[in-house]
């Protein structure tokens, strides 16, 4: 029963525990985005753009 205690009223760790949510939610989104046609949408547009910026005239 201590140990449980101590789980719920230690706070060492809990910023990288936060770091690390925040890091898989972004990556979750990232791998919605990319298997969905706004994900194509995107890279397409993105790609428009380098390729307007490299050419030169």
């Amino acid at each position: 029963m201590e140990i449980m205690k101590r789980l719920f009223t230690e706070e060492e760790g809990q910023g990288l525990v936060e770091y690390v949510m925040i890091l898989a939610v972004v990556v979750a989104i990232g791998a919605v985005i990319s298997s969905t046609n706004l994900g194509n949408t995107i890279s397409a547009s993105l790609s428009n753009l380098v390729s307007k910026a490299t050419t030169t005239k």
